[in-house]
């Protein structure tokens, strides 16, 4: 079940934080990351089997588990505030096919403001988060301060 639970992280990963396998560099960063998340996990995984759990039930158990580090998803907050407050550039970044990289690029300039606010499930409708990132975006894409 280890294999299962590694490839069902990856997935989850490639959907919900894609910046990980962008800046996570290396195939063996990723690697490790896949195999720390998973072994802690592991614990639960065999005490759940060994109660009778059915194995599928104990892989939505353990997914639960191994991805709320990565919820909410800061990938698709940025995108999605980019979408509704930049929408000409959001389309010219998913038309020349680098929405992901620039938005990964994003998180990182963004990563004191999601540490300022503790960005969690609880605060994505914050209002001060949201002008917070609004202008960490529009300093990214127009960098002199001058719009375009």
């Amino acid at each position: 079940m280890h294999s299962r639970l590694r490839q069902l992280l990856f997935e989850y990963l490639t959907r919900q934080a894609p910046e990980l396998l962008i800046n996570g560099g290396a195939k063996r960063s990723l690697d490790g990351l896949l195999s720390i998340t998973v072994e802690q996990v592991s614990g639960i995984e065999e005490w759940l089997l060994s109660k009778g759990i059915p194995a599928d039930r104990v892989e939505v158990i353990c997914c639960d588990l191994m991805t709320r580090r990565w919820r909410p998803s800061k990938y698709h907050y940025i995108a999605g505030l980019l979408a509704t407050y930049q929408p000409a550039q959001y389309a010219l970044w998913r038309e020349n096919g680098t929405l992901t990289y620039q938005v990964s690029r994003l998180i990182d300039q963004c990563g004191p403001a999601f540490g300022a606010f503790c960005f969690s499930p609880a605060n994505t409708g914050d209002q001060a988060l949201t002008v917070a990132i609004c202008n960490i975006i529009e300093s990214y894409i127009h960098p002199t301060g001058i719009a375009q």
